[in-house]
């Protein structure tokens, strides 16, 4: 169970029948973040159990681009307990992908494979 000030991050199960954290732990988290509302109402079951049962509002839930655009808040104190539920979004994966190829390319490090190069 975390403490007070420990963040935890839920990011294997992206299916409605299966969960990472129980109800108890999503209960207990001053924020509750996911990479998508959307995805998360349709594959979460970290996040739909919880709601199923009242224990979680998605009114509640924040949209982790909100947070870091800075149009909601995030952790307001140390002693807070966040729980953030990663989807791997495939977009998420393509950004990431997109960055470490041009930092190759900047450092001339790694091979192009024929079928990528020049795209």
């Amino acid at each position: 169970m975390a403490s007070g000030g420990r963040p935890r991050d839920a990011i294997g199960s992206n299916r409605a029948d299966r969960r990472e954290v129980d109800s108890e732990a999503v209960r207990r988290a001053d924020l509750v973040v996911t990479d998508s509302l959307e995805q998360s109402r349709l594959e979460s079951g970290d996040l739909l159990f919880p709601v199923q049962e009242g224990v979680l509002a998605w009114e509640a839930v924040v949209k982790l681009g909100a947070v870091v655009a800075g149009k909601a808040a995030g952790r307001r104190s140390e002693r807070d307990i966040t729980l953030f539920n990663s989807l791997g979004l495939g977009l998420e994966d393509v950004a990431a992908a997109a960055l470490a190829v041009r930092k190759a390319r900047q450092q001339g490090v790694g091979t192009e494979l024929p079928v990528l190069a020049g795209r």
